[in-house]
């Protein structure tokens, strides 16, 4: 079991809100190892973003594990305060 950071963060009204690196897609085929990985960002106040440090933390993870990483650019907010991430957006594609 590897662990990846697990951000938990407070809306002003003090709402809990998780915004998990898991909530990703995966894409695996023949040597083809990709995975892409939500970018929760909010201004540090400074033009970083708060979250910087955990998404160092996680790339590494999967990168040592023979994925490609990329990092999808998306405000996650709305979705993160109803519990959902960037694989909850694709959940809803048709298929066939």
């Amino acid at each position: 079991v590897v662990r990846i950071p697990l951000i938990l963060d407070y809306f002003r009204r003090g709402d809990l809100v998780v915004r998990p690196y898991n909530n990703c897609l995966i894409e695996v085929h023949g040597l083809v190892r990709n995975v892409y990985l939500p970018r929760y960002y909010e201004n540090d106040g400074n033009g970083g973003n708060i979250f910087g440090p955990a998404e160092e933390q996680v790339r590494p993870v999967f990168e040592s594990r023979g994925f490609t990483v990329t990092m999808v650019e998306h405000n996650f907010t709305n979705l993160t305060r109803l519990n959902g991430s960037l694989r909850c957006m694709t959940n809803v594609v048709g298929r066939g």
